[in-house]
């Protein structure tokens, strides 16, 4: 069935039958619907350009009544994700929408409400890397166990994300438009650079190596912050007295080669190494010894399979491996 301006208003109406509101609800959840409405001080704005009722886009309870006061409109919230506009008189379309809601925002200068930002989260699990192009062109690599949120279009001052796991930043430059991320304990903001940013809830430390150009780097409880060029490493360690240190780096590849299917261990402790393998292989690894977790391992591979690490890592530390399903054991 094709989605027109009839089923629409008849679906706002309450008159469709369940095959109609089942195909004009998935219609409504899908991308073909793309766009921000509006609420509040910006349904004002829109009705003294002529329009008289819209619906919004907020994901709210279904079918709860809002009255505006002192106002003949009313809008149905669907609990959907996407919310449709209708006059009085006529449906308006979903075009008209769009032109009508930019145009109005920049006829107003002072006091204007500026466009509701839409974002996307993207999370990638165990074994799993993935590239990601933001709106702006910049490009980022997510590594296994990593969640990117962002909006679909930046704002006008700022470019901001919030990030936590690890990846590798390509950003696009834009002077007049610094790009902020945001993780659970830092804060980094560049003008046009490449940097790696490692920040896992579950390790002690977070860390940003610059490749090229000039970030800062905080920490989300630290006062001072550190101005970082290329092959300079800043860490920052969380706690009741939270340390921000800066180190020179010789090699910053080995640092960024996992997005290259490189993995990289550098004299890590197999503690160490534990949570890295599981992340990137989607396993689990078991330490039978504390000892042997103290012992440390520095080796290289490219496009390596499970086995292949697990094996070296044993014969390197004078120790046994097991595999069970998925679950791998290292054993004196």
């Amino acid at each position: 069935m094709e989605i027109n301006r009839d089923i629409i208003q008849r679906y706002h109406l309450g008159l469709c039958n369940p095959n109609e509101i089942a195909i004009v609800e998935a219609w409504l959840e899908s991308d073909q619907v793309s766009m921000t409405f509006l609420e509040g001080e910006e349904l004002q704005l829109l009705e003294d350009a002529g329009w008289e009722q819209l619906g919004e886009h907020l994901e709210l309870k279904q079918n709860h009544i809002v009255e505006i006061p002192n106002k003949k409109l009313k809008i149905r919230r669907f609990r959907l994700g996407w919310q449709i506009a209708a006059s009085i008189g006529f449906l308006l379309g979903i075009s008209a929408i769009y032109f009508v809601y930019y145009s109005s925002l920049q006829k107003n200068k002072a006091g204007q409400v500026s466009a509701k930002l839409i974002y996307r989260e993207i999370h990638t699990k165990k074994g799993e890397k993935l590239q990601v192009s933001l709106p702006d062109g910049t490009q980022v690599w997510m590594n296994s166990e990593s969640t990117l949120h962002f909006p679909k279009q930046f704002a006008k001052d700022q470019r901001s994300v919030s990030f936590r796991g690890e990846a590798y930043f390509r950003v696009t430059k834009n002077p007049k438009k610094p790009f902020i991320i945001t993780s659970e304990r830092a804060r980094i903001q560049v003008l046009g650079t490449r940097f790696n940013l490692r920040d896992y809830a579950n390790e002690k430390l977070s860390w940003v190596v610059v490749e090229e150009g000039k970030v800062r780097f905080s920490g989300i409880a630290a006062t001072e912050n550190l101005i970082l060029t290329a092959n300079q490493k800043g860490v920052y360690e969380p706690g009741a007295q939270s340390v921000l240190t800066s180190q020179l780096v010789y090699n910053t590849a080995k640092y960024m080669d996992w997005k290259d299917n490189k993995l990289v261990l550098d004299n890590l402790t197999l503690l160490e190494i534990c949570p890295i393998i599981e992340r990137w292989y989607g396993v689990k690894l078991l330490i039978v010894d504390e000892e042997l977790g103290n012992r440390r391992y520095t080796g290289s591979f490219e496009n390596p399979g499970i086995k292949q690490v697990v094996e070296s890592i044993s014969f390197a530390l004078k120790s046994k491996c097991r595999q069970h399903n998925n679950t791998w054991t290292i054993s004196k």
